[in-house]
């Protein structure tokens, strides 16, 4: 093979045109959209029927109805512990909305459900906490070694 046969392409070669008349090189006349009617001339939508008798897509398809419809999922917001370890500063230190907000972890407009979720971080003090809480948060606070209490004081030093 000669070398120019390997070389690579600077210009790329532009597509058929399907349906644009004779020259595509799909057939001309309907071009591919069959004969007649208001599919061939113009797009028509998916939910378009026509002048079926039977329902359309849209009216067997299951719906809700009543109140359910209407109403507003709860929100809820999980909060790890890990975020709020470094402000945890001395024993039996109280934990609800007021403290989250105080330290940014929740916005003053949050009206849903906040619970706090263990992370990979242990609890330096006993803790109460005024929010739900998952097993392994309350765990994590009933077993709370006097050890790990002095190591937090002397890096509070």
């Amino acid at each position: 093979m000669s070398v120019l046969g390997n070389l690579t392409r600077l210009v790329k070669k532009r597509g058929k045109r399907r349906g644009k008349g004779y020259a595509s090189g799909r057939g001309g006349h309907t071009s591919g959209r069959g004969h007649k009617g208001s599919k061939a001339r113009l797009k028509v939508k998916i939910t378009y029927t026509g002048t079926k008798h039977k329902k359309s897509l849209w009216q067997r398809l299951p719906t809700l109805r009543g109140k359910k419809k209407r109403l507003k999922k709860k929100e809820s917001l999980t909060v790890n512990l890990d975020k709020l370890i470094p402000f945890i500063k001395e024993e039996g230190q109280v934990i609800d909305k007021k403290f989250l907000l105080a330290k940014g972890t929740v916005k003053a407009t949050f009206k849903g459900e906040i619970k706090i979720v263990a992370g990979r971080q242990k609890l330096p003090f006993k803790v109460v906490f005024k929010l739900p809480v998952s097993q392994t948060v309350q765990q994590l606070n009933e077993k709370i070694n006097p050890a790990t209490k002095k190591a937090v004081r002397k890096k509070a030093r």
